[in-house]
């Protein structure tokens, strides 16, 4: 997702997104943690989630909307609700137990 507008999830209340948040620019070494265990989330869950990467302007634009500092993060949403987000790297038990509380409607 390049833009701003991209926003795949707006028109989709069938399916729960998770959407990576990288920190573009920001130079964490957590990114390219979080961004090899985010297809592995995604497999795990399936067909629970459909994943998405965000560009840098659509970045900004879910930061905005979040109000999140810490970076890289994983965004949840469902429609146009913002269900929840999981910043910087965590071990795949907390993952797993925070997603389904943020999936199940009670935020992590």
């Amino acid at each position: 997702m390049d833009n701003a507008d991209d926003q795949p999830w707006r028109n989709d209340d069938s399916n729960d997104w998770v959407v990576f948040l990288p920190g573009h620019g920001k130079g964490n070494a957590e990114t390219a943690d979080v961004a090899v265990i985010l297809p592995e989330l995604v497999r795990a869950l399936h067909p629970r989630l459909s994943p998405a990467v965000a560009g840098e302007a659509a970045e900004r634009a879910l930061l905005a909307r979040t109000g999140m500092m810490s970076l890289p993060a994983l965004v949840f949403l469902r429609g146009d609700a913002l269900l929840g987000s999981i910043p910087r790297v965590r071990d795949w038990d907390d993952y797993v137990q925070r997603i389904a509380a943020i999936l199940d409607g009670g935020e992590a």
